[in-house]
């Protein structure tokens, strides 16, 4: 049931909601509107004369999900942070796939170049998309291996045998110990849920952590997608 709040809107904050609403209104012809339109319904919190929480107006308003809005809010900001005058992604799954370096603009770039560059100028796909990421992290990753440590390791003698390269946890142990840590904090979070005070904090919440939230759900979904296939 949709709630309303005694909290008004000013005649500016009710001119910026309806502009924000006609882009959602005429569909999601470009992802990057919708989501800025709805992030600045989310920050601003214009919905609050109607509905209590933005979780709510996106169910209640447009039939989206809080975490389906988050993603399209997230890669909206993603291809924000582009380079003008390049490709530019066109789909809300090509710009995802951006966002774990959000919080590195040139990092951000330099992947987008790579999937475009590897799709010959065209526009690549999620998958691309994903590819150039992990690639640019496994560069980061052998950066930071070779930079040379506080305590360098004596250089091997000439007759020394090479270096054994580092055994790696067994992946049903590595597993049993993640899976153990993310019931504890399930736990813990359910607890806290239902804690008497968190009502009245909920909105705040979910405005801060929804990143972390959306990461979650989207490795418990490719989690479940990796367990159908394997059923086939």
């Amino acid at each position: 049931m949709t709630l309303a709040v005694e909290l008004e809107l000013t005649q500016g904050e009710a001119a910026a909601l309806d502009a924000a609403e006609v882009v959602i209104e005429k569909g999601i012809k470009t992802f990057v509107a919708v989501g800025t339109a709805l992030a600045e319904i989310r920050d601003r919190r214009l919905y609050r004369t109607t509905y209590t929480s933005f979780e709510l107006y996106c169910t209640q308003r447009w039939g989206l999900s809080r975490s389906y809005a988050h993603r399209v809010i997230e890669a909206a900001q993603v291809v924000e942070m582009l380079p003008t005058g390049n490709t530019a992604p066109t789909s809300e799954r090509q710009a995802r796939e951006l966002t774990p370096l959000r919080d590195d603009p040139e990092a951000l770039a330099a992947a987008w170049s790579d999937a475009v560059e590897n799709a010959h100028g065209g526009q690549p796909t999620a998958a691309e998309v994903r590819d150039a990421v992990r690639r640019l992290n496994e560069i980061s990753d052998e950066v930071a291996k070779a930079r040379p440590t506080s305590r360098s390791a004596p250089s091997p003698t000439s007759g020394s045998a090479p270096p054994r390269p580092a055994r790696r946890r067994p992946l049903p142990d590595a597993l049993r110990e993640v899976v153990y840590e993310l019931r504890k904090a399930a736990e813990r979070l359910e607890r806290l849920a239902h804690d008497d005070r968190f009502p009245s904090y909920a909105e705040q919440f979910f405005t801060s952590y929804d990143a972390d939230l959306a990461t979650v759900e989207g490795v418990i979904g490719e989690l479940s997608a990796h367990r159908r296939a394997g059923g086939r």
